[in-house]
C-alpha cells in the first residue's frame, strides 16, 4: 500500500436569483495544498532486481503537485 496523504480541495459559489432564473459562479480548485501524490514503491536488492521484502525501498512521488484551479459559471430559467 502507498502511504496515506492529505490533498485539500476549494470551492467557492456564488447564487442570484433573478426574475428570469439564477445565476450562479464557482471557483473551483482541486489539490490548493500542493501537495505531491505518492504513485508507486521504488524496490531493489543489492544485484539491482526490484524486491518489495528487500527492505530498501522508498516511495516515489510525481515531480510536481497535480493542481487546477477553474472557474465556472452556470445560467437556468
Amino acid at each position: 500500500r502507498l502511504p496515506q496523504f492529505f490533498r485539500g480541495d476549494l470551492q467557492l459559489s456564488r447564487l442570484w436569483k433573478k426574475s428570469w432564473g439564477e445565476l450562479r459562479f464557482t471557483f473551483d480548485w482541486l489539490n490548493f495544498t500542493f501537495q505531491k501524490e505518492p504513485v508507486g514503491w521504488d524496490c531493489a536488492d543489492d544485484g539491482g532486481l526490484p524486491r518489495a521484502d528487500s527492505g530498501s525501498c522508498q516511495v516515489e512521488y510525481l515531480d510536481f503537485p497535480i493542481t487546477l484551479p477553474m472557474l465556472g459559471v452556470r445560467a437556468t430559467y
